[in-house]
């Protein structure tokens, strides 16, 4: 694994993480303020729970966002994100510096933003066996 792939895996790792324990603090809520769905059952997050009224379902939402210790999960997981963005542009700008077709490249690099061919860039690039790229290659 090369430092490109490296600090992709890690920082989706992080962002996975982050995001898994801001969902848990708001399951934790929703268990806490005792919020139901008609047929009793616990919703996985506020925006899955049955729709009461928008007035309570926005209550709901000012009442967790007003508690600091998720606030700084939401900040975390936006720092999170920001730094996988960040990875997975540069992993994606390795991926494009490996020798190829010039009409492929130009290609590649004019959709890189479509979330699809993102998508499969990342995945190839990630996956990438780089003992097979000689050195001098790529960024």
């Amino acid at each position: 694994m090369n430092k490109h792939q490296k600090r992709y895996a890690m920082a989706r790792a992080k962002y996975q993480l982050a995001k898994d324990e801001a969902s848990a603090y708001e399951q934790a809520f929703i268990i806490r303020e005792n919020v139901r769905n008609k047929d009793g059952s616990v919703p996985s997050a506020l925006w899955a729970m049955d729709e009461e009224s928008e007035e309570y379902y926005d209550e709901l939402c000012k009442r967790l966002d007003s508690e600091e210790e998720y606030r700084a999960l939401c900040d975390a997981e936006s720092d999170a994100h920001r730094a996988l963005v960040a990875a997975e542009e540069s992993l994606i700008d390795y991926g494009l510096s490996i020798p190829m077709p010039e009409s492929v490249r130009k290609t590649l690099s004019e959709h890189r933003q479509d979330w699809k061919v993102r998508e499969r860039l990342i995945d190839l690039t990630f996956r990438l066996n780089t003992k097979t790229v000689r050195k001098g290659w790529g960024i």
